[in-house]
């Protein structure tokens, strides 16, 4: 300690100064490599030749086996509720992405076929409802008939349910779609204001949109059951449109009046789902999305803003956190928008900011996003293969 002074430690010498900055350059150097190679192409996801998405594809088809193994796998700081809802979203998004992939991939919807039936028996286990089950203190299938809510379980449920449908010769489940379907139908249509309950006293449109989604696509095989339901939904949501935005608000009280302004996580994860219900009105609310939430950042990257300019607020589990205004959730749903819209300069804006964030990992002929957990890698492969399905030939 001899001859040391407080300066030895709050000032670097020129030689730690150099080594600082050796691995400062490394890391930038290894970072744009890292970007260069990764980075998908825009044109090549929009015309469904982007090979990195089967690689994707398989890390989520390897990995979605075990209900329990991918809830101890959530981070351990998340607690149980949110655990659930990422587990169940990861499933419901692989589910629909492989449906995407199988229109446009024809070759992959046997196998397709197989993993969605696999999914569904893990979302009706017990570990997965629990999340659902601990809020309301009932079972959510045991209550399809005569009850009302459950739909942050139902829905994506349902939306399993209708990817099996439209994959398999013969859907296992096929008897349950058609429960879940009615129920849920009925329990929209009987609310005044459209809209049903995610957990007891908590109505959020995001939900009740990846509900419609759902019977969009049940309406859509089964069109003589009740074809007229989905315009009829979108009526009542005209009430629920902000008056500078156009977009849908996030959460409603129990009035039916909202309580939060439309924001980029949850009207981006609208455009998505909503797009299997009716793509008009999908990407028209895109295109408000696009108009005041853009965000431009730098070297040619941009984002979605979870909140209108003027407007402050902080980022939460949905939007994940919020920076320079930007929402990386937001962001990740609005590739769809891009797609369905056929926009290859905004898309390819989002494709580098998601690349420089997530840091695409290859391994073994798959491929995942290392910044993000799964549920991450499975939105985003739904994300970027965003389609319309077609009703197989024999329903």
């Amino acid at each position: 300690m001899a001859g040391k002074t407080w300066k030895n430690y709050l000032l670097p010498n020129r030689r730690r100064l150099k080594i600082y900055a050796a691995i400062l350059v490394f890391f930038v150097l290894l970072k744009v490599v890292w970007y260069h190679l990764f980075v998908m192409d825009a044109e090549a996801v929009l015309s469904n030749s982007e090979k990195s998405l089967m690689d994707r594809r398989a890390l989520l088809v390897s990995v979605l086996k075990d209900p329990s193994a991918l809830l101890k796998s959530m981070p351990s700081s998340l607690p149980p509720q949110f655990q659930g809802e990422w587990a169940i979203v990861s499933y419901s998004m692989t589910g629909m992405a492989l449906g995407n992939l199988a229109q446009t991939h024809p070759e992959t919807r046997q196998e397709s076929a197989k993993v969605v039936t696999s999914l569904v028996d893990q979302v009706l286990a017990e570990p997965i409802k629990k999340f659902d089950k601990a809020r309301w203190r009932e079972d959510p299938l045991e209550t399809l008939e005569d009850g009302y809510g459950h739909i942050g379980y139902l829905g994506h449920l349902n939306l399993l349910l209708a990817a099996e449908a439209y994959l398999a010769d013969e859907p296992k489940h096929l008897v349950l779609f058609h429960k879940v379907s009615a129920a849920l139908t009925k329990r929209l249509e009987d609310s005044e204001f459209g809209l049903d309950y995610t957990y007891p006293s908590e109505l959020y449109v995001p939900d009740n949109c990846a509900v419609v989604g759902s019977l969009g696509l049940y309406y859509r095989l089964f069109p003589e059951k009740k074809s007229d339901f989905v315009k009829s939904w979108l009526k009542k949501m005209e009430r629920l449109r902000d008056q500078e935005t156009g977009l849908l608000a996030f959460s409603v009280s129990i009035s039916g009046e909202p309580l939060e302004r439309g924001r980029g996580s949850g009207s981006a994860w609208n455009v998505f789902y909503l797009s299997y219900a009716d793509p008009e009105w999908a990407q028209a609310q895109f295109k408000k999305i696009k108009e005041h939430l853009y965000q431009p950042l730098f070297l040619g990257m941009a984002g979605i803003r979870e909140y209108p300019t003027g407007v402050e607020g902080s980022g939460d589990v949905d939007s994940g956190p919020v920076i320079f205004g930007a929402s990386p959730a937001g962001t990740g749903f609005a590739i769809a928008g891009a797609r369905l819209t056929n926009d290859q300069d905004f898309l390819q804006q989002m494709l580098r900011t998601s690349e420089f964030i997530g840091w695409t990992w290859s391994w073994n002929s798959q491929k995942e996003f290392l910044v993000a957990p799964l549920v991450g890698d499975a939105i985003m492969l739904a994300m970027l293969t965003a389609t319309p399905w077609t009703p197989p030939k024999d329903r």
